[in-house]
């Protein structure tokens, strides 16, 4: 999961930082997204909220082509992906955002 997600921080903190003011990141949340949905449907985006020059949370998650919905909330793709992976979206993306706001630098967070 790290090779998909570390990008799109990438991104996100780039675009952040033409926000920037005299070196500091302007308060506020900040969102990213890839341009198209993968081959299965899903878009990856991150939302970014930066509170007194810091990162104070942060949200990964995809989008489904089909409907929209998330697929932190799709049950039965976590259940399947639980089984065959031992891990699903529902608990990397919390784990990821945890380590970026504890870490503050996405190079620094490990994958899952």
């Amino acid at each position: 999961m790290k090779m998909k997600f570390i990008p799109i921080v990438v991104a996100s903190l780039f675009a952040v930082a033409v926000h920037a003011v005299d070196g500091a990141i302007k308060d506020g949340t900040y969102r990213a997204e890839t341009v198209n949905f993968d081959d299965k449907g899903w878009k990856p985006f991150v939302e970014v909220t930066y509170k007194d020059g810091k990162i104070a949370a942060v949200k990964f998650d995809y989008n489904s082509q089909k409907d929209g919905h998330l697929k932190t909330t799709d049950v039965e793709y976590n259940k399947k992906m639980k089984a065959a992976t031992g891990a699903n979206p529902e608990e990397y993306t919390v784990k990821l955002a945890q380590g970026l706001v504890e870490k503050q630098n996405p190079e620094n967070v490990d994958g899952v």
